[in-house]
């Protein structure tokens, strides 16, 4: 199977989300009427989806995803939602990559 990121992402999301390049390896996805277990199932089937995936520039490599998720809280700025989610994401790749931390 021939594939990129994006569309890995893009390919498991619903009509109402969307996902968006972040930096330059990193994307946002912000999931709309859904609870925090069903993100996080989704994220979880992105996350093995890529695992699997197989990519034309690196046929032979294994590519890994870490995540970082928060919730998002009637109180919360968006810029508060950003920093819960990326300091989530540095904690997944300080514990290993290739695994989902959540906010606490």
């Amino acid at each position: 199977m021939n594939s990129s990121a994006a569309a890995i992402i893009l390919d498991n999301l619903k009509a109402n989300d969307f996902a968006a390049r972040y930096g330059g390896e990193e994307f946002a996805v912000i999931f709309t009427e859904k609870s925090p277990e069903a993100c996080l199932e989704i994220l979880e089937k992105i996350r093995l989806d890529l695992e699997t995936a197989v990519f034309d520039s690196m046929p032979d490599e294994i590519v890994t995803m870490s995540i970082g998720f928060t919730p998002f809280t009637p109180e919360m700025s968006k810029t508060d939602l950003f920093e819960a989610a990326d300091i989530s994401l540095y904690t997944a790749k300080e514990n290993g990559r290739n695994q989902i931390q959540c906010a606490s």
